[in-house]
C-alpha cells in the first residue's frame, strides 16, 4: 500500500516564496505513528490513521525524482540537490534546524557536474545511475544539482542492503520545481 500525502500547495508556489527558489522537503514515516510531509520546516501534511507497523519490501528499484513501477510515475519536475535517507525518525527541531539524526543510510549531494551517476557520500556506497530521459547538471542549493529531464527522468539503484528499511524512515532533499510543478517523487520506491 502506498501512504500518499498532499501538502496545502504546490512546490512551485513554495518555491516562489523562496529568495533563491529552493524548497527543503522531509518526508517521515514512523511505523504504526504516521507518515508527516514538512516543507522548508513546517509540517504541511500528515496521516496518523491506519498507518502500517512496518514498510513491505519490494524488488522494484530504489528511484530518485520518478516512480516507474507506477502508470502514472509521479515525476518530479525540478532539480534536485543534497538527497538524504536515514532509517529513523527526524524530529521537528532536527527539521528546523538542519541538524541530521543517526541513522543515515544514503547521501547524495549531486555535486559531480557531470556524468550519469550520483555518488552515495554515506559509508553504503548506494551509487545512482541516471535513467530515462536525460536532464542537466545546474547550480544547486549547495554546489551542483541536477535538474530531472522530463516525464521519466530519473536516477535508480537496486533496492537492496542498506535500503531495504522495513522500520522507520526519514528522506530529506531539496527541490527547486520547474514551472507548473504541483507534485512527484522525490525518493523512494513503489509500495
Amino acid at each position: 500500500d502506498n501512504i500518499a500525502l498532499t501538502a496545502s500547495d504546490t512546490l512551485a508556489n513554495f518555491s516562489a516564496a523562496t529568495a533563491d527558489g529552493w524548497v527543503h522537503v522531509v518526508g517521515i514515516f514512523n511505523p504504526g505513528v504516521g507518515a508527516y510531509l514538512y516543507v522548508n520546516g513546517v509540517l504541511e501534511a500528515s496521516d496518523e490513521s491506519s498507518v502500517p507497523t512496518s514498510i513491505q519490501l519490494k524488488t522494484t528499484d530504489f528511484q530518485i525524482g520518478h516512480n516507474a513501477a507506477d502508470s502514472g510515475g509521479y515525476p518530479l519536475n525540478a532539480a534536485v540537490d543534497d538527497v538524504r535517507v536515514y532509517d529513523s525518525v527526524m524530529t521537528p527541531a532536527e527539521i528546523i534546524e538542519e541538524t541530521f539524526p543517526d541513522g543515515l543510510i544514503a547521501h547524495w549531494r549531486f555535486d559531480e557536474g557531470t556524468g550519469t551517476t550520483a555518488e552515495d557520500s554515506s559509508s553504503h556506497a548506494n551509487v545512482a545511475t541516471q535513467a530515462g530521459t536525460v536532464g542537466s547538471w545546474v547550480s544547486g542549493k549547495s554546489d551542483d544539482a541536477y535538474e530531472l529531464g522530463g516525464s521519466s527522468s530519473r536516477f535508480e539503484l537496486d533496492y537492496s542492503g542498506h535500503l531495504q528499511v522495513t522500520g522507520a524512515v526519514t528522506v530529506a532533499a531539496w527541490v527547486n520545481p520547474t514551472a507548473g510543478s504541483s507534485y512527484g517523487l522525490i525518493a523512494g520506491i513503489d509500495q
